[in-house]
């Protein structure tokens, strides 16, 4: 029988080598005492014990038999112990090889394993180098922070500040917006009357023009245009040298060569005009037109305008 490394030393080889030599002297014990048996089978002896004890040789021949009987069941059962301890030794050394194999695997995926932890270690140390850092920029940054926090309370203070005084200047300007509004009500309602004033002190501006022509009997005679776009008042007067009855139209028009209408009549009698005056009249241009009465006679109309 081999010897198996268990990895806890040969104790239990040595049981079993001490167990195999056990059984070895017992088979030697058997035979010796079968052979006494058979050369003994006819010897009868008397052994003196004590001066008067006798054993027969039967005796011994029984005890024999019954020892010889005990060895034997003895030996069967040391056959039993010894295939039962190598079926053991047999499962013991599948399961030692299966161990040893487990326990290979498992060494090598220990080795892996502290391969990674080596890593880890490694990983864990650079990411401590750089959280320390981190942790200084947050540091430099939290006192950055601190200061933007305080600009940024002062500047709180000075829009609160800001506000208020704008609050106050706003109502100062509806204030002044009131003012204006009134001052500008004034300025309208003085400059009409600085208008009115003006009106009445402005110096009159006036100017004539004379229309004078012989004009034969029953015929008519008109003028050439009169800008009065800025003539505000007129007056036409007249007279005739043969103190012939006749007519004086006026005519207007918008523009000096468009279309007149007659918009008044006038009568000569006895060397007299009779007329209206035109004030503020709507139009640009006038032209005066003389029909004369039954015999020819010089007509001279005069327009006075002022503005």
């Amino acid at each position: 029988m081999s010897n198996v490394n268990t990895g806890l030393g040969l104790k239990h080889d040595n049981e079993m080598n001490h167990h195999i030599d056990n059984k070895a002297l017992l088979t030697a014990h058997s035979a010796k005492l079968d052979s006494i048996v058979s050369n003994t089978a006819n010897i009868k002896a008397s052994i003196e014990v004590g001066g008067d004890l006798y054993v027969s040789q039967d005796g011994v021949e029984a005890l024999l038999t019954t020892i010889d009987g005990v060895l034997d069941n003895i030996l069967v059962k040391n056959g039993e112990i010894e295939t039962s301890a190598d079926a053991l030794i047999a499962a013991n050394h599948t399961d030692l090889v299966a161990l040893e194999a487990s326990l290979t695997s498992m060494e090598t995926k220990q080795d892996t394993v502290i391969g990674h932890v080596d890593g880890i270690e490694t990983l864990i140390t650079a990411t401590n180098s750089a959280i320390a850092t981190f942790d200084a920029v947050l540091d430099a940054s939290l006192v950055k922070q601190t200061a933007i926090a305080t600009d940024v309370a002062n500047i709180e203070t000075l829009i609160t500040s800001t506000n208020a005084l704008i609050s106050t200047l706003d109502g100062v300007q509806d204030n002044a917006l009131t003012k204006l509004t009134e001052i500008d009500t004034a300025i309208d309602t003085l400059d009409a009357v600085v208008d009115a004033v003006l009106v009445k002190l402005a110096p009159v501006k006036s100017h004539t023009t004379t229309h004078s022509s012989e004009i034969a009997a029953s015929q008519e005679s008109l003028s050439s245009a009169i800008d009065v776009r800025t003539v505000k008042h007129i007056n036409i007067a007249g007279s005739n040298t043969n103190m012939v009855q006749g007519t004086l139209n006026v005519f207007a028009s918008t523009t000096s060569n468009g279309t007149y209408q007659k918009v008044a009549i006038g009568t000569f009698f006895e060397n007299e005009l009779t007329i209206g005056s035109f004030p503020n009249i709507a139009y640009k241009y006038l032209k005066i037109g003389v029909v004369n009465g039954a015999s020819a006679s010089t007509y001279n109309v005069v327009v006075y305008m002022s503005s």
